[in-house]
């Protein structure tokens, strides 16, 4: 082991790590993409496993689906922040220890020439999205801040990949997308595209949020800080070096192409990392404020089972907070 990171696992009050590895399974939200880059490179670099922690990737099929493996029983995983909030409140077990996507990832897509101008026009059509995915899990709070009936649309299940071709074949009328992918729908669908984004419709819920079982938080403290502060410095690494950690994802899953997740990750840094608290406070840093906000959110769209107060649901405890964005991003 380098001796700057040693150094590092010191500062971070991280003990060197004994022969025994803590099998960690870490969900992920959905397919790799350029946004997962930085945990790929902190795995290929074994930080992970210096920190004593055996971290091992496990596909995803949506926030709604990774936030419920974890509930269940997974040690850690990636899952979009109001999706957590549902799931807790159906009584899974689950805390998010560290924000990803300080800002909403989630935006509409559809066809100009539908005639479709605005979401609300999507009353009485057809969206196409996955069973798990986030923004189907909340689409019923942005139909209530838009003031529609959430039941006035028609969910069609589809592939992520095949959302573009769904739109041009008109086999759906509107779909959603991480703002991360935007650069595909401009590519496929050109002057023709129609998008509008959760933000600029009044809803910037936290996204994307690296989570952990209760269970594993309460029997296992030392190895979820440890994973949780990695995958900060991970992150920032990549902010600023981003080549190298494409890389590592892309030599560990075959099929993808570089320059395309290169682009996933620019639009991720640019948009969904700018944050003032990520800057001044921690990356990864859950305002109480903006949490306690987001849970009004999802009570007041969701009939929650077993309620819970936000600090049941985020805890900013695990991270360093000398890990911080850089001021000029």
């Amino acid at each position: 082991m380098g001796r700057w990171f040693a150094a590092a696992l010191a500062a971070l009050g991280l003990a060197m790590p004994a022969a025994a590895q803590e099998r960690v399974t870490l969900v992920l939200n959905w397919i790799p993409s350029g946004d997962h880059a930085p945990i790929y490179y902190a795995i290929q670099q074994g930080w992970y496993r210096e920190a004593g922690a055996d971290v091992r990737l496990e596909i995803g099929r949506g926030s709604g689906a990774s936030a419920a493996r974890v509930g269940a029983g997974a040690e850690m995983g990636i899952s979009d922040l109001g999706s957590v909030m549902v799931a807790r409140g159906a009584g899974a077990d689950l805390t998010a220890v560290m924000n990803i996507f300080a800002n909403s990832p989630q935006g509409f897509y559809w066809l100009r020439s539908s005639g479709i101008t605005s979401v609300r026009d999507f009353a009485g059509r057809r969206l196409g999205n996955p069973p798990g995915d986030a923004a189907r899990v909340m689409w019923p709070a942005i139909a209530r801040r838009m003031g529609m009936d959430a039941n006035s649309v028609t969910w069609v299940n589809i592939n992520p990949a095949a959302k573009p071709a769904a739109l041009i074949s008109r086999q759906v009328d509107g779909t959603t997308f991480f703002y991360n992918y935007h650069y595909i729908m401009e590519r496929e669908i050109g002057a023709q595209l129609g998008f509008a984004s959760w933000r600029s419709l009044g809803l910037n819920l936290y996204g994307n949020s690296l989570i952990a079982n209760g269970r594993f938080l309460r029997e296992k403290p030392d190895t979820a800080r440890a994973v949780t502060r990695i995958t900060q410095r991970a992150y920032l690494r990549c902010i600023e070096t981003p080549a190298p950690c494409i890389a590592a994802m892309t030599a560990a899953v075959s099929g993808m192409k570089a320059e395309e997740e290169m682009q996933n990750w620019n639009l991720t840094v640019t948009a969904l990392f700018d944050d003032d608290d990520f800057r001044n406070r921690a990356f990864g840093w859950m305002t109480p404020e903006r949490v306690r906000a987001d849970l009004a959110v999802v009570r007041e769209t969701f009939e929650l089972a077993q309620p819970f107060e936000a600090e049941a649901v985020a805890t900013n405890a695990l991270l360093d907070t000398t890990l911080r964005l850089p001021a000029s991003r």
